[in-house]
């Protein structure tokens, strides 16, 4: 019974000092926390960018501009969940998938690129071996696209202005082009 006092009073004191010390480098670990928040779109725009896994299977959504739902279509994640109205969908898979996971992989990715707005045309899956990997909605219009952080969602930019994302966007022209709206392509360069 005296063992387990003397357990408990050292815990207690271990916690008591571990909590002073918290308390005594408060701003540095408000910094450490301040710098993981920011960092981690950053770190998200590599991983579903630049270094998105092996693909075998592409879903495009072409995306309504109408109202959104909250049950049911494309998923969309900010702030709160919604769902985009579904107008047509495509998978590509096999050597088109992986070409391209390739030219999306050549984008030029960063979280500087993105405009303040989002108003996607496309909602994009991507598999490997029947496996969702990535899903996110995607803006030419504003050059960005959703990704996940263990903050929440956030966007991520591409620079729409090199030859890389310009050939992405020729793909999914090819594979899933946008109705014309009032004579001219929605989010179209």
């Amino acid at each position: 019974m005296v063992k387990i006092k003397h357990l408990l009073w050292g815990l207690f004191l271990m916690f008591l000092l571990l909590g002073i010390a918290c308390w005594l480098t408060r701003s540095f670990w408000r910094e450490q926390f301040h710098a993981y928040a920011i960092g981690t779109p950053e770190v998200a725009c590599e991983k579903y960018g630049n270094l998105l896994p092996e693909i075998d299977k592409v879903e495009f959504s072409i995306i309504g501009p109408d109202i959104l739902s909250s049950v049911n279509g494309f998923p969309e994640r900010g702030e709160k969940l919604y769902y985009h109205p579904i107008v047509s969908q495509k998978a590509i898979v096999g050597k088109e998938a992986k070409e391209f996971a390739a030219s999306w992989r050549m984008m030029t990715f960063g979280t500087g690129y993105s405009g303040l707005c989002h108003d996607p045309a496309y909602g994009l899956r991507f598999f490997d071996n029947r496996k969702l990997v990535f899903e996110t909605t995607f803006c030419w219009h504003c050059a960005n696209f959703s990704v996940p952080t263990p903050l929440g969602y956030t966007y991520c930019g591409f620079d729409e202005k090199t030859p890389q994302a310009k050939a992405v966007w020729e793909l999914m022209q090819k594979h899933a082009p946008l109705p014309e709206v009032k004579g001219q392509k929605r989010s179209s360069p």
